[in-house]
């Protein structure tokens, strides 16, 4: 059974929704990585206790991903979007969501399927990513992402609960 803790949540881009969404990724157990192409944003004190490293988004190599690991394509300005959600949905981890606009996304999907991805693998992404709640802001963005990581997790990988144990406590 793969526990919260035992997932690794790739976070593509260190932008303001992925700190937020970071910082509740880890309280919530997940095993946190930060990707991004510029160490200042990194230093975000948010970031802190997350793995975090300098890539080059139109090269990203091989990162090591799984089919337990869970991909968030949020990167700052949606500049490497493209990049990212080409390489993560070619990728087999069982979650890939990625922010953006309707307009944008068709861009994005256009550009992946150019670079050899199906649209299979669009479809079996969730875009935009984070439950639908009128978001207001990045902290706001950030709790829809990791209800979705929480919501598909536990769709993945069922976890028994203790439901007398939930009202004791």
């Amino acid at each position: 059974m793969n526990e919260l803790n035992e997932t690794r949540v790739f976070y593509f881009g260190a932008s303001n929704v992925s700190a937020s969404a970071a910082k509740l990724s880890k309280q919530f157990g997940f095993k946190v990585i930060v990707l991004d192409n510029e160490q200042r944003r990194l230093d975000n004190p948010l970031f802190d206790g997350c793995e975090k490293h300098i890539v080059d988004f139109n090269d990203l190599g091989d990162l090591g991903i799984t089919k337990d690991d869970m991909l968030c394509v949020i990167t700052p300005g949606h500049t490497f979007d493209p990049q990212a959600f080409t390489y993560a949905i070619s990728t087999p981890a069982f979650y890939v969501g990625m922010m953006g606009s309707a307009k944008k996304n068709a861009k994005v999907f256009a550009y992946s399927l150019d670079h050899g991805c199906t649209q299979e693998q669009i479809d079996a992404s969730y875009v935009p990513i984070g439950i639908k709640m009128s978001c207001a802001d990045a902290d706001e963005i950030g709790l829809s992402i990791v209800c979705q990581l929480v919501q598909v997790h536990n769709e993945f990988y069922p976890r028994e609960l203790d439901h007398d144990k939930l009202h004791r406590e």
